[in-house]
């Protein structure tokens, strides 16, 4: 089959990263000229729904599988919906307005449980008994915490404000509408485009190193209110006049906390960030609710923090199921970011060791840990793995007692490094967090080839409208639970 041959396809099933899957079929195509031996081979095509006939254009034909390209839709999928965004054609974020939030969570199940069988290798009996029913999102629109808007040029070369166009690295389209963020937050990006185009400011271009703007990020905290606007821009100059005009283009927003955060860039050289406070505290207040107890955190313009935050809550209170936690325990929380899991486990151990690469996320971690009020849990900043290797060294490993691991690692998991150290602390229990369910597949899978048995499976849906999903594993030490 010739690159550019036309073939319609009927679509029965989507796959992980929502690649609609469907089967050559000749009954479909009796006056295509394919070769026999074709038909029958699994054909990939993005932006496709279960059921859904489609005509598609091959782009790249290999032994296994076909890639294929959607020219028009044939016949609608059953599981379609109207999608609420006048953006949905051309934008590259949620993908799946146009298929009904009950199919969007069968797939998100059937992703985990296709990966952990298909990947890992284990039993799918096994796995479909274990395997708790997802964690539905309560508001499907409005939940995002945080929005990044990117300043650049449409197709056109119009200068422009707002989202990436699907597959389009530098085309940005103007912003109309997002049905993730709230009213208020969109508000604060329109107001930010009028600023910018009231002043006549130019977009970065990043190929060639010149121009101002580069984007501006929003956050919001959902359960306090507060909201953090972060304008970010090269290194040319941003005068005090319009460092002025920016924050009374937002005075009737009743914006907490107003930043630039200059980005310096230069072959060779480190990039580096500079964030200057214009208006306002350095950081927002959100509260979360755990287990009936209330948490603070800071949120700071660079900070992690989970988008959407009231899944967050479950998400966190998830995180602890399976743990067991004890007074004697200690909980080592690898890739803690700002600190969240592992000051809501603090109040039921006797210590908590947290690590994390990024120093900035430690800074705002030991910050919370103070504003929370717990004075037993210890932040260390470096790689989880050189991290692991020096508490070997140090003979720290077997000094702590009751070791019990909770893991939010990366898209790309774990490093064979981190998993061989987790294997010598051996902890007794060990809470696994991914939003990549391949590659936690892989990494469970190792650690029950070395004495763990999987004992909760638990996904949550934070991201409505998109493929992606969380996904929560326990595993225990196989003399643990016999």
């Amino acid at each position: 089959m010739q690159k550019g041959t036309h073939i319609k396809v009927k679509i029965d099933k989507v796959g992980f990263q929502g690649i609609g899957i469907g089967v050559l079929d000749q009954k479909l195509n009796p006056d295509v000229d394919i070769p026999e031996d074709e038909f029958g081979k699994k054909v990939l095509i993005q932006n496709t729904l279960p059921g859904e006939v489609v005509r598609a254009q091959v782009f790249r034909n290999k032994k296994k599988f076909t890639d294929a390209e959607k020219i028009e839709t044939i016949e609608v999928s059953p599981m379609s919906v109207t999608p609420r965004c006048k953006h949905f054609e051309i934008c590259g974020g949620c993908k799946w307005q146009n298929l009904s939030y009950e199919e969007q969570l069968k797939i998100k199940q059937t992703h985990v449980i296709e990966t952990l069988t298909h990947l890992g290798g284990f039993d799918e009996e096994m796995i479909n008994k274990l395997m708790q029913p997802i964690l539905p999102c309560e508001n499907q629109w409005q939940y995002r915490n945080k929005v990044e808007l990117s300043f650049g040029w449409d197709a056109n070369m119009e200068p422009s404000f707002g989202f990436h166009a699907e597959n389009r690295r530098y085309d940005i389209f103007n912003i109309k509408e997002c049905h993730l963020m709230s009213d208020r937050m969109f508000e604060v990006a329109l107001a930010i485009k009028n600023f910018a185009e009231q002043n006549k400011l130019t977009a970065y271009k990043f190929r060639e190193g010149i121009g101002l703007l580069r984007s501006a990020t929003i956050r919001e905290a959902k359960n306090t209110g507060e909201i953090l606007v972060n304008l970010e821009m090269s290194n040319e100059e941003f005068s005090d006049n319009l460092r002025k005009e920016f924050v009374e283009s937002l005075a009737n927003f009743n914006i907490d906390s107003i930043f630039i955060t200059q980005v310096i860039t230069a072959r060779g050289h480190r990039t580096e960030r500079n964030e200057v406070l214009l208006h306002g505290k350095p950081t927002i207040m959100e509260r979360m609710n755990i287990n009936n107890q209330v948490y603070t955190f800071h949120i700071s313009p660079s900070s992690f923090f989970q988008t959407n935050t009231g899944q967050a809550e479950r998400l966190y209170h998830m995180a602890l199921q399976n743990l067991n936690l004890q007074g004697t325990d200690t909980v080592l929380d690898l890739f803690c970011g700002t600190g969240t899991i592992g000051i809501i486990a603090a109040k039921f151990v006797n210590n908590v060791i947290g690590i994390e690469l990024n120093p900035d996320a430690v800074v705002d971690a030991e910050k919370n840990a103070e504003l929370n009020q717990e004075p037993n849990i210890e932040f260390i900043a470096g790689d989880v793995g050189e991290i692991l290797k020096d508490f070997e060294k140090e003979g720290r490993i077997n000094s702590l007692q009751n070791k019990k691991i909770i893991v939010d690692p990366p898209r790309s998991g774990l490093m064979p490094k981190m998993i061989e150290y987790i294997l010598k602390l051996r902890p007794t229990h060990i809470n696994y967090v991914s939003c990549n369910p391949t590659t936690q597949a892989r990494d469970i899978k190792e650690l029950c080839e070395n004495g763990y048995q999987i004992t909760l499976i638990q996904p949550v849906d934070m991201f409505p409208h998109t493929y992606h999903i969380e996904n929560v594993m326990g595993l225990t030490y196989s003399h643990i639970s016999g």
